[in-house]
């Protein structure tokens, strides 16, 4: 599966877009994206409880803190705790 990360231009002509009322669908075909591209941003926006209004109006550098994919030291974190995850699920089941 490809990364669906877009630039933060687009992102920011995807929810104005979607404040105009657009369809996913013509917003998709419109940035040239996919459409479930258009679901995971406006999902993403959704769930960190920002309205769209303000995104719009959002500098690139606020967008792209809000928006980044997890970065080499989330995952080099993340491979370093796998090991324990064996003993956490076995504690977290005995409690």
């Amino acid at each position: 599966m490809a990364a669906d990360t877009i630039s933060m231009t687009k992102l920011k002509q995807l929810f104005l877009l979607h404040q105009n009322g657009e369809s996913q669908r013509n917003i998709a075909k419109v940035i040239g994206i996919s459409k479930n591209t258009v679901k995971k941003y406006i999902r993403l926006a959704k769930l960190k409880g920002n309205e769209v209004q303000d995104l719009v109006q959002q500098e690139d550098y606020e967008q792209e803190k809000l928006f980044a994919e997890p970065g080499i030291e989330s995952r080099d974190r993340e491979r370093d705790l796998e090991p324990f995850y064996p003993y956490l699920d076995k504690v977290l089941k005995d409690t």
